[in-house]
């Protein structure tokens, strides 16, 4: 085994740290350590830096002092892995210009799913790399655009009773590249999975083939329609997105073109591949936006007055209690559970905010905030919408004006994790809230250290369950329904304005 740097930092002491380099065997020391808590963690050639026990962003620190076992440590840790490749077209000629996406297939803030990793754009040899990567199962995604494509603007299949356009050949060089999964695949159900146990060395090649691109004219009807007639004054062009395994959204890159034909003006986007498109169209004052999702497959008229408005309005004063002072850095944050539809906005000096967010479908939203100085949210009421606890129903469309109580007084939550009277370590220890599901940002998260004990902070006052989870750090823990047979052998626990508490956490077994 290659030699390793080695450290621990003190968590009571964070400047302080201590080196030293694991020998041929793996094995390390650190001698006369003083009493305390220490980050464990390694890293070397090869071996990105690893945290002792290490799960997402925790890890399990030593307790070192009397009666503590903090000897004949075993430290696991994975060599890095890795995929390259190359991009080349149907010439095998090499892509020199586009964005290779890596998707990675695990749990983001306790949900199974599929999310961006990483990115990369590949060289002049069309090769592309993603290193330092652990054990998991990904996916390859690549964004191109061929570097010969020739877009002529008025050529479309569209009717000339439709457009006013009369039909024309079009030029073999009008193609695109359609978003191409490894291994060649254009549909995401298809893409090939890549599975990678630690430390190794992935090749995936990706073929891109050009498709005739196509051309979408925008309804020009309604950029002429006055306010009263209650159509949307659209912007030049609309946007077209695309949802890649239902979490990264990319912007399509087309060509905009505007030209007059039978005393009209025509926009014309280009350059467009076939695919499944959200194309939403923003109007001129930015306050509104209209979205649908669709599939386009050919050329095709797109009119902004079929689409709805799929904007919601929200406005509202935060007022703090007992203080008419806000913190510098405020922040309220709107979260969708269920679709991972996530955004929020800055409050101002005054306490008032104002966002507009296009909204696909009814749904229930969490409100919380960020960086407000120690203070939660601790009253909701809403002119306009629904409001329960604090989840605001929303819908497209919708205009709602919010009124957010904040309160000062956040708690913590000391313990130890048991099992037969003995400390457990690396368990994880979930704070749950009554109803998780409409309350997922209240709950928190620790891995127990080698003594058992684990720390809860920032609680916002309420009624909770502690449970701690050995092996459960694969848990679908944002599900109340995974998390339900758990609470039973839980520790109940009401947290009060600044309270600090101190219970002991039965061990479970997954």
């Amino acid at each position: 085994m290659p030699s390793l740097d080695v450290s621990i930092t003190s968590a009571q002491q964070r400047d302080q740290v201590q080196h030293t380099v694991s020998d041929d065997s793996g094995h390390f020391a650190f001698l006369n350590v003083a009493p305390g808590k220490y980050a464990l963690e390694a890293r070397g050639h090869g071996f990105v830096n690893q945290a002792f026990k290490q799960h997402e962003g925790f890890s399990t620190a030593i307790a070192v002092g009397p009666g503590l076992v903090s000897e004949g440590l075993v430290f696991p840790v994975n060599p890095d892995a890795s995929i390259s490749g190359n991009l080349t077209d149907e010439q095998d000629e090499a892509v020199r210009e586009g964005q290779v996406l890596l998707f990675v297939n695990g749990l983001e803030n306790g949900k199974q799913g599929i999310q961006l990793a990483a990115q990369a754009t590949p060289d002049d040899t069309g090769h592309y790399r993603f290193s330092h990567l652990a054990p998991g199962k990904y996916y390859i995604a690549v964004l191109a655009q061929p570097w010969y494509a020739q877009h002529q603007p008025g050529i479309t299949s569209v009717s000339a009773d439709e457009s006013g356009q009369a039909e024309a050949p079009r030029s073999d060089l009008d193609v695109a590249y359609p978003t191409t999964y490894y291994a060649g695949a254009t549909d995401e159900s298809a893409a090939t999975v890549i599975t990678l146990k630690a430390g190794d060395r992935f090749t995936a090649d990706v073929q891109l083939r050009a498709t005739p691109a196509l051309h979408l004219l925008i309804n020009s009807s309604a950029q002429k329609s006055p306010p009263s007639a209650g159509l949307p004054q659209v912007t030049v062009t609309p946007n077209l997105q695309q949802r890649l395994f239902g979490s990264y959204e990319t912007y399509v890159a087309g060509a905009t073109t505007s030209y007059s034909s039978g005393g009209m003006t025509h926009l014309e986007l280009t350059g467009v591949p076939p695919g499944h498109y959200v194309v939403s169209f923003p109007s001129s004052d930015g306050k509104e936006a209209r979205e649908q999702e669709m599939d386009i497959a050919s050329d095709m008229e797109l009119d902004p007055a079929g689409v709805s408005n799929a904007s919601v309005t929200i406005t509202g004063t935060v007022h703090i209690e007992g203080s008419t002072t806000f913190p510098q850095v405020r922040y309220i944050r709107f979260e969708n559970h269920e679709n991972g539809d996530v955004f929020g906005t800055n409050v101002d000096q005054h306490g008032e905010f104002e966002l507009q967010h296009p909204v696909a479908k009814p749904g229930l939203y969490e409100i919380s905030s960020f960086n407000m100085g120690g203070y939660y949210v601790s009253s909701v009421t809403a002119t306009g919408g629904k409001v329960s606890g604090h989840t605001l129903q929303l819908a497209p469309g919708s205009s709602v004006k919010l009124s957010i109580g904040m309160s000062k007084g956040l708690g913590t939550v000391d313990g130890t994790v048991l099992r037969d009277n003995k400390p457990v370590a690396e368990a994880m220890v979930v704070l749950v809230p009554q109803e998780p599901g409409r309350n997922l940002a209240r709950v928190r998260r620790d891995q127990s250290d080698s003594d058992g004990t684990f720390t809860l902070a920032s609680i916002v006052p309420g009624k909770y369950t502690v449970v701690a989870i050995q092996n459960g750090w694969d848990l679908e823990w944002s599900n109340p329904e995974v998390l339900k047979p758990f609470l039973a052998n839980g520790e109940p626990v009401e947290v009060r304005p600044e309270g600090k508490y101190q219970i002991k956490a039965k061990a479970q077994g997954k």
